[in-house]
């Protein structure tokens, strides 16, 4: 706005400028000291007679001052409404997704205890017949076992060891002279070695033997086949017999009867097995 349009309160008389603006009296003084300052000027007062300012373009002034307030009103109006739909209208945040670590169990590490010292197992030569000779398979078997720890016996599983199987009987009286040695010359001398000495009581029942072992003292375990089934496996009479089965399942020494010196031979047979 230019100043030269602009009219200060203190350019009116001074009857003017304290006019008292509720009265006839006041009116006529303020049209006067307009009057004094010139024809075709106006001015801008406000609803209390404070003079603001004039010029004959006030009005239009005026008027684009406003409408540039309605523009500047309808465009904040425009914001705050664009504002609204987005902030009742915006999405919903996605949720985030987060992985939880997974609690793991301490796993120990595994360790593989060391060998112990373990006889080779020869392997069978399933070629080889099954027999009761010397260098035949020997015939496999289970036997009940009676002594202190009584247990089951199983030929097969004895693999990889030197076994005796004798067989005997109670009213066998060479059998009974045999057995004499059987603790200290066989059981005591290979005690700690890969052997086993197995007799097994042919066609008697446990009680019979039970009631032997009583009379006898003997301590070591008894295998029994009260039906035979065993010895028929091996043989068909005479008795004691003495079958030496080696590491690798075969027949290595076979006795029937009992002499000092054929006992003897086969204590040398089990002692070439083990070495």
């Amino acid at each position: 706005m230019n100043k030269d349009n602009i009219i200060d309160i203190e350019d009116l008389t001074p009857d003017a400028h304290n006019f008292n603006r509720g009265t006839d009296e006041g009116r006529q003084l303020m049209q006067r000291s307009l009057t004094e300052l010139g024809a075709g000027r106006s001015i801008l007062v406000d609803r209390n007679g404070n003079v603001i300012a004039g010029n004959k373009t006030q009005e239009a002034a005026i008027k684009a001052g406003i409408r540039k307030v309605r523009v500047i009103a309808w465009a904040a109006a425009l914001v705050l409404m664009a504002g609204a739909l987005w902030f009742f209208n915006k999405p919903e945040p996605k949720p985030v997704l987060t992985i939880e670590p997974v609690a793991t169990e301490a796993v120990a590490e595994e360790t593989v205890p060391e060998a112990e010292d373990t006889v080779p197992v020869e392997t069978e030569d399933l070629s080889i017949p099954v027999g009761y000779e010397v260098g035949m398979r020997a015939p496999d078997f289970t036997a009940e076992v009676y002594g202190d720890n009584a247990t089951t016996f199983h030929l097969s599983e004895h693999r990889g060891k030197t076994v005796v199987v004798n067989f005997w009987a109670t009213w066998c009286p060479p059998c009974r002279q045999e057995l004499t040695h059987v603790q200290k010359e066989i059981i005591d001398h290979f005690k700690g070695q890969d052997f086993v000495f197995l007799p097994i009581s042919r066609g008697e029942k446990k009680s019979v033997v039970e009631t032997f072992r009583e009379k006898t003292g003997y301590t070591f375990p008894m295998g029994l086949d009260p039906t035979q089934e065993i010895f028929k496996k091996y043989a068909s009479n005479y008795i004691p017999r003495n079958f030496v089965v080696g590491k690798d399942g075969k027949v290595i020494y076979v006795s029937v009867g009992f002499e000092p010196a054929e006992f003897a031979n086969m204590i040398k047979a089990i002692e070439a097995a083990l070495k």
